[in-house]
């Protein structure tokens, strides 16, 4: 903000905190931000799921699939949805579920709980499943694994936030919401699962505080 007016910067990186500073850059340029106040809601990073071919075309996270669909790209008509344990499958699923709905509802989705290889030549054409101690195969078009994410701590850890490590990996600890002088942290990069009332919640205490801390 600057004499008022709020500067929004879409498609824009934040590439790392120098001290107070921090280097952002898009397609206006690179820019080094100083601010009374940083809150970061950088996320967290896709996980990914030990089996044979998981790096294979068609093969991808069930969040980019969602980017995908919201974007007008088809998937595919046979669709394999793969949430392993320790996966949030309430996250994933209502996130896919809804862009699924609204962009490719004659896709045909079929969901698993494991997965031992995918199969195919230059694109994927099938998934080998496990179920009940015997493996199938599935004719598909896409597998979306919507595995455990981890916090994207980098930018906390560069602005001098103490990590702690737990289910999710590495976070930031936290004092309601602060991860160091001047800097507050939001969302799936604290370690908390995708759920918006504890976000909405935090969101208000977070700015309850930078309000004080701008006004002290």
């Amino acid at each position: 903000m600057a004499d008022g007016v709020v500067v929004v910067r879409s498609r824009t990186v934040a590439a790392g905190f120098f001290g107070r500073e921090l280097l952002v850059v898009g397609e206006e340029g690179a820019q080094v931000v100083e601010a009374g106040a940083f809150v970061l809601a950088v996320g967290a990073h896709d996980g990914i799921v030990p089996f044979e071919n998981n790096d294979f075309p068609g093969v991808l996270s069930a969040r980019a699939a969602c980017v995908l669909l919201a974007s007008g790209v088809s998937l595919g008509k046979r669709v394999v949805l793969f949430t392993p344990p320790g996966g949030d499958p309430s996250a994933g699923e209502v996130a896919f579920g809804d862009v699924f709905e609204r962009t490719a509802a004659s896709t045909q989705v079929t969901r698993v709980d494991e997965v031992v290889r995918v199969k195919g030549s230059t694109h994927l054409r099938a998934v080998v499943v496990r179920e009940g101690g015997r493996e199938r195969s599935l004719s598909a078009d896409a597998l979306l694994v919507d595995a455990p994410r981890a916090p994207a701590y980098e930018l906390c850890q560069q602005a001098s936030a103490t990590l702690i490590h737990g289910p999710a990996g590495y976070a930031p600890r936290l004092d309601r919401g602060r991860v160091a002088d001047g800097v507050w942290a939001i969302g799936e990069v604290t370690g908390a699962p995708l759920a918006a009332a504890p976000f909405v919640r935090a969101a208000e205490e977070i700015a309850e505080q930078v309000g004080a801390a701008g006004t002290a």
